[in-house]
């Protein structure tokens, strides 16, 4: 089969009745959103395929995995067959966080007197990343 089909894809948080997994993702902040026309251009046969990147932003938050939806779908007045469907429409995208907590003392030992009425040890949280 040979067609010719411009195809759009757009990456967004919003799911349209789609239930959530995770939390969803913040555009601008965890990844870049888009929106994509791929074009299959006349001839093009079974098995062809085109690609959308989706620029994912690492931070140094402390995060639960989070979701970013991926839709598609066809324009039809410019599309070379009638009978044409995106099936599944949608996918999703999940963001695994690569930053841990790290607990430490401030110091690698503390001294006092026995007269004092407390030893006072402080502990940080910090930040590793592990990306």
């Amino acid at each position: 089969a040979n067609l010719g089909c411009d195809v759009y894809v757009y990456v967004h948080t919003e799911t349209f009745s789609v239930i959530h997994t995770f939390d969803p993702a913040t555009v601008g902040i965890d990844y870049t959103g888009t929106w994509v026309t791929l074009h299959f251009l006349e001839g093009a046969i079974i098995g062809t395929r085109r690609t959308v990147e989706i620029i994912i932003i690492d931070d140094d938050l402390l995060e639960k995995p989070e979701s970013i939806y991926v839709s598609g779908g066809i324009n039809s007045t410019n599309c070379s067959a009638t009978a044409v469907t995106f099936a599944p429409s949608s996918t999703e995208i999940v963001i695994l966080d690569d930053d841990r907590a790290v607990f430490s003392f401030t110091e690698p030992s503390y001294t006092v007197t026995e007269n004092v009425t407390a030893a006072v040890v402080v502990v940080e949280l910090g930040v590793a990343n592990l990306g």
